[in-house]
């Protein structure tokens, strides 16, 4: 990798010419000769054709290596998300009316599933967290549609 970016900043076509700031000859219209260690501290080391060089073999890197960040990280669902994946299932269960979303008292969010009654067999059921997500039961009694 080091003898690549040094290629890069050492272009042995380019032919040598005085440096603007020092007068030695060197290669490029502006830049030492970085491969003999000829450099001048605050000088520009790089031929413009090498910088562009440089700068696409960075943005390349940068961009496979985000490509394979993003694959190997999985988005978190949101509470949301949960919520309309189980709905079905929870409501499936015996007197369970309804599925929410709600509050604990500290204020985290909590997939709240209403029962038609107090149903002590159906509570035991109920998973206690989906996907990361609270899971409460809450007697709310039966749903009439108006």
């Amino acid at each position: 990798m080091s003898f690549l970016l040094l290629d890069l900043v050492y272009d042995r076509n380019v032919p040598r010419k005085p440096c603007l700031i020092c007068g030695r000859q060197v290669h490029g219209a502006k830049g030492h000769n970085i491969k003999n260690g000829n450099t001048l501290p605050g000088s520009p080391a790089l031929q413009a054709g090498s910088f562009h060089r440089l700068c696409l073999v960075i943005l390349l890197l940068w961009i496979s290596s985000g490509q394979v960040y993003c694959e190997d990280q999985k988005m978190s669902p949101t509470i949301q998300e949960v919520k309309a994946k189980y709905t079905d299932h929870l409501l499936a269960m015996p007197g369970v009316v309804s599925v929410g979303i709600g509050r604990n008292p500290d204020g985290t969010l909590v997939i709240i599933v209403g029962l038609d009654g107090p149903r002590p067999d159906t509570v035991r059921q109920l998973p206690k967290e989906l996907e990361g997500f609270p899971v409460r039961a809450e007697v709310t009694g039966p749903v009439r549609a108006q």
